[in-house]
Order: structure tokens, then sequence, then C-alpha cells
């Protein structure tokens, strides 16, 4: 026997980063959303990305409290994974989007696509410093968490702090050059 669960559940496993809801959730709304999409020119290579991310800005919404208690999951979901899905159409395939009035298109809540697009900065930006060096991703995340240049200096062994401040401009540029030949950067911005 399959369990069940309400949508208080799900928020609040899904808020938990419960295995069992996230298997739920997969096992119960993929077939929905994949049937959605596939209706509307998607390709299964593209449908785990979309419900992925869905999923994402779910969690996000959920921590961050912006979602009503009294939401059904299923709508909350579909409409996400829809909205994510139209808005790649737009950028991919603008030719294929119908705005008549059979298809009750939504027009994409500016919140929710503002977060998708973070998502996706988030990610370049991750794989990019991934790939730096060591040394370069040492000095990058001493300075990210705000400690002063003497400090960082004496930490990575250096002598000298214009080293350190010349070392990380050259990091920096590296990653920023990286980032900004991204494809999928070129599309966001």
């Amino acid at each position: 026997m399959v369990e069940t669960y309400s949508d208080k559940d799900i928020f609040k496993g899904l808020k938990e980063r419960d295995p069992k809801i996230l298997k739920y959730i997969y096992d119960e709304f993929f077939p929905l959303i994949r049937s959605d999409i596939e209706k509307h020119y998607g390709k299964s290579s593209e449908l785990d990305d979309i419900f992925q991310e869905a999923i994402i800005i779910a969690y996000q919404n959920i921590k961050s409290k912006k979602i009503d208690k009294n939401t059904n999951f299923k709508s909350y979901i579909w409409s996400i994974s829809s909205n994510l899905w139209k808005n790649h159409l737009r950028k991919t395939q603008p030719e294929l989007i119908d705005f008549s009035e059979e298809d009750n298109t939504e027009i994409i809540d500016d919140s929710l696509e503002e977060q998708y697009q973070q998502n996706i900065r988030q990610k370049i930006f991750t794989e990019h410093f991934n790939r730096l060096k060591k040394e370069c991703k040492k000095l990058l995340k001493l300075f990210f968490k705000n400690l002063p240049i003497k400090d960082i200096s004496k930490k990575l062994g250096y002598k000298d702090e214009a080293v350190v401040k010349s070392k990380k401009y050259k990091c920096k540029e590296h990653l920023m050059q990286s980032i900004k030949e991204d494809i999928r950067f070129k599309d966001i911005n």
C-alpha cells in the first residue's frame, strides 16, 4: 500500500528535506508534470531539470515562508514547473509559445522568474569556482569570509599583503572571465 501525505505533511517534509517526502513528491507529482511538459514540446532530457528546479524553488519559498499554509502542493508544484517550462520555451523557442485563450497561460510571476535566474547564476558561479586552482579557491574563500588581508596573508604564508591583493585580483578576474564566457550566463543576462 502506497503511503499518502497531506499538503501540510509535504510542505513540512520538504522543509526538513525528508527523503521519504522527496521520493513521494517525485513518485506522485513528476508523472503529472512530465505529461504536461511533453504535451508542450518538452524533451525528456529537460524534464528532470525543470522538476528539480521547481522543487528547489518550492523548498526556498517554504524556508522563507513565502507560501500560505493552506496551499495545495499539487497545484503549487505544477504551477512552478509550468512557469519554468514556459519561461524556458520563451528563451529557446519563442515561436512555440501560444498565448491563445484555450491555453489559459498564466503570466510568469516576476519573483519566480528572478528566483529561477538567481538559482542559475549560483549554479554557474559554483561550477566555475570549483574549476579554479586550489590556491585561488582557498584565497577567495577567505575573502568571502571577510577576513582582513593581514590575516589572509598570515594564513596562506605570504610575507607581503600586496601579494595577497594581487593574487586575489587575478583569481577574481579569472573567475569572472570564465563565468562571462559561459553561454548560460549570457542567456540570463
